[in-house]
């Protein structure tokens, strides 16, 4: 009866999660929360969504363009599919999420022109996929961060004092690289030596400079 009932719940929610998308919302969540309410749609069946929502993405702003901003959205959509598949359902292990990261970050590269600042200021699908790419990355250790954040960083002219962005950023990488923080943001949260959880160890500036030159960013503000 239980199984029943909670399989009744999901129907109810894709059946409103379709109707969404075929009322012309373009957002690529909504696909991703379809495929957490049904596991058994194959990928293929989530790319025909994909192409849907996208349609609908031109047609809601007629400014927006096909490229590079279709082949964006795949790019978030496939990051997010891999990573619902191994947290979520346990279906992958993580060195498929790894392979697809890489894979991902490749084409980024070849897609767009990462120097161009004017994209990532103007182009909002720009910003939101290279931001995620370069979070996943710090995660998986793929080296994407590591030589791309100060393109990033760059394009808010390295002010780690009023972007918080590229600040909760930098944080997540001192947290997973260096087990520390330095800006004190959520990013910065860890298991502590008395097994608490709380802020890790703040670097000291000097330790902080190190990180930056490491990463090629020149002349931060913080």
């Amino acid at each position: 009866m239980y199984c029943q009932t909670s399989l009744d719940r999901k129907n109810v929610i894709i059946d409103s999660l379709m109707k969404e998308l075929q009322s012309g919302n373009d957002s690529i969540s909504v696909i991703i929360d379809i495929y957490k309410n049904n596991q058994d749609l194959t990928e293929d069946s989530l790319l025909k969504l994909l192409t849907k929502s996208s349609q609908n993405y031109l047609i809601n702003d007629k400014t927006r363009k096909s490229e590079p901003d279709l082949q964006l959205r795949y790019f978030y959509f496939s990051d997010q599919y891999y990573r619902i598949k191994y947290y979520f359902y346990k279906a992958i292990n993580i060195d498929i999420v790894k392979r697809n990261d890489s894979l991902l970050q490749a084409l980024f590269l070849a897609t767009t022109n990462v120097d161009s600042s004017s994209q990532l200021l103007k182009n909002n699908t720009y910003q939101t996929t290279f931001d995620l790419l370069l979070i996943h990355s710090i995660a998986t250790q793929t080296g994407f961060f590591e030589n791309n954040f100060h393109k990033y960083a760059g394009f808010f002219s390295n002010d780690f004092k009023d972007y918080g962005n590229i600040k909760s950023m930098l944080d997540l990488y001192l947290n997973i690289k260096y087990n520390k923080q330095y800006f004190g943001t959520g990013y910065g949260q860890g298991k502590l030596s008395d097994n608490t959880f709380g802020l890790l160890p703040k670097m000291t500036k000097e330790e902080l400079q190190s990180v930056y030159t490491k990463l090629k960013v020149s002349n931060p503000v913080y």
